[in-house]
């Protein structure tokens, strides 16, 4: 991990950036440890033990995709959290982004159908669904949720009783709560090795994902994403990285911006600014850091910050305007 001294940035910030620098540097053989062992179990035990216990699960089950800010090099601070898409293909599934007579399907969402023709194993899935006669079976976001859900949680209480040993320490799940899409696993390898995994039950079109984030008062639509694409953008971006952990810097520090701001609209930023403009060198870190916070601070004044796929869809789902103050 490279440190960087950002000229014309507040010394507080660079300091509070080179600690958490330090911080990661020195745990760099710790991280790798805890890295091995995380994906071991979901990948070796949890997602295996998941499709013993559910056979829709084991039917629908398409692959774990890594991801979030470990794996694109944007953490901050050690990693103790993990993202973790497992990836579900329905058969014969539709994805429809148009709107219809009878439907609306707002910007950066769709709606997924399927058929019966699968036989048994769709009509196990059809439980999770509502009938149309336009479109077949719509999949329900909050159902399907709620199954995926029942499942992690059918598999913590096996591994609650039947603990798994990894490279000498025993991993234990200390807690399972719905989080959003997704459901976050609390592990614990030995007192001082805590670690929280959000697994997020995602579709799989194409190449694109589709997440159980309905939009306000609109039950029947999935969340569009482009993770694929999203790692594209940043490939060999390595200073956009470090604006990118700069601004999660200025967040953590600002308490305020906390509860309007995440990690992915300061992801989103950077984004649009590399869409203008890539290649970012090293020398221009600090202009960029600020171009990309004026252009972050005009997004939260007009309450609105387009989605890099759809400039018509907002991430910001009405959320009130905030001064910046870095």
């Amino acid at each position: 991990m490279m440190v960087v001294e950002v000229k014309g940035i507040k010394p507080s910030l660079n300091k509070e950036l080179h600690r958490h620098d330090t911080l990661i540097s020195l745990h760099k053989d710790d991280i790798d440890t805890a890295q091995h062992a995380i994906e071991l179990f979901i990948s070796h035990h949890f997602v295996p033990r998941m499709c013993l216990i559910d056979k829709l699960f084991k039917v629908l089950f398409n692959g774990i995709d890594y991801t979030g800010s470990f794996y694109q090099n944007l953490r901050i601070y050690d990693a103790t959290e993990f993202d973790i898409n497992l990836l579900l293909k329905v058969p014969y599934m539709e994805v429809h982004q148009e709107r219809t007579s009878h439907f609306s399907v707002p910007d950066g969402f769709a709606v997924c159908s399927t058929t019966t023709q699968y036989g048994d194993m769709n009509k196990e899935l059809i439980k999770y669904c509502k009938s149309d006669k336009q479109l077949g079976w719509i999949l329900k976001p909050k159902k399907i949720l709620s199954w995926f859900e029942s499942v992690v949680s059918k598999t913590k209480n096996y591994f609650s009783k039947n603990p798994i040993i990894i490279k000498g320490k025993q991993i234990k799940i200390t807690n399972c709560i719905r989080n959003g899409p997704a459901i976050k696993l609390s592990l614990e390898q030995n007192p001082s090795w805590l670690f929280e995994i959000d697994l997020v039950p995602a579709l799989v079109h194409k190449t694109t994902l589709l997440v159980a984030k309905p939009r306000r008062k609109i039950s029947h639509v999935w969340r569009l994403s482009f993770p694929y694409k999203e790692k594209f953008i940043l490939q060999n971006e390595e200073y956009a990285k470090e604006v990118i952990r700069l601004l999660k810097c200025m967040l953590q520090s600002n308490s305020e911006l906390q509860s309007v701001l995440c990690s992915y609209h300061l992801n989103t930023v950077v984004m649009l600014e590399l869409r203008k403009e890539n290649n970012w060198p090293q020398s221009k870190i600090g202009f960029y850091f600020i171009k990309s916070l004026c252009s972050l601070e005009g997004y939260l004044t007009n309450s609105f910050l387009p989605f890099v796929f759809n400039r018509n869809f907002g991430l910001f789902d009405g959320k009130k305007k905030k001064c910046i103050v870095v």
